[in-house]
């Protein structure tokens, strides 16, 4: 499932949103070979991001807040 799609927004915002959320929060990071890591969710994870994504919807003032 593309949670991005789900919720309508852009891959470079969800990842914004979803960022600074924990093991606990359910993230997982994947690491192969390469640097690179891809973020996972949890069932856990995917409920909670979309809870943020929903918060976010409301006041997408919140990232630019954030980043101050």
């Amino acid at each position: 499932m593309e949670l991005r799609r789900l919720n309508g927004l852009g891959s470079a915002l969800t990842f914004e949103i979803a960022i600074d959320m924990e093991i606990e929060d359910g993230v997982i990071w994947v690491y192969d070979n390469s640097e690179d890591g891809e973020m996972t969710f949890t069932d856990f994870g995917i409920e909670n991001l979309i809870d943020l994504i929903k918060i976010h919807n409301d006041d997408p003032t919140i990232l630019a807040r954030r980043s101050r």
